[in-house]
């Protein structure tokens, strides 16, 4: 989502650490998500209701940012190994 939308200008701020992507990202959910609260009484009612949230449960469908994922993805260290593999 918030990558296509970024210049080579931001790209090399990113690359030098005198921007954040997760500013970038801060103000893409402001400017254009929406999001609800929701008050639960305990942890695990919240994580239920994430889960099921995240699951697609709620009359909008799937949630842009976040969803759960389709299928089990490969574990870290495989999915890192790819992107040595690439090289530099």
């Amino acid at each position: 989502m918030i990558l296509p939308t970024l210049s080579a200008a931001d790209l090399a701020d990113i690359s030098t650490g005198s921007l954040l992507l997760d500013d970038f990202v801060f103000v893409y959910v402001q400017d254009r998500l929406a999001y609800r609260i929701t008050v639960t009484p305990d942890v695990a009612t919240a994580r239920e209701v994430e889960g099921a949230a995240r699951g697609g449960a709620l009359e909008a469908g799937k949630p842009l940012l976040n969803p759960l994922p389709a299928t089990k993805r490969p574990p870290k260290a495989a999915r890192a190994a790819k992107i040595r593999e690439r090289g530099p």
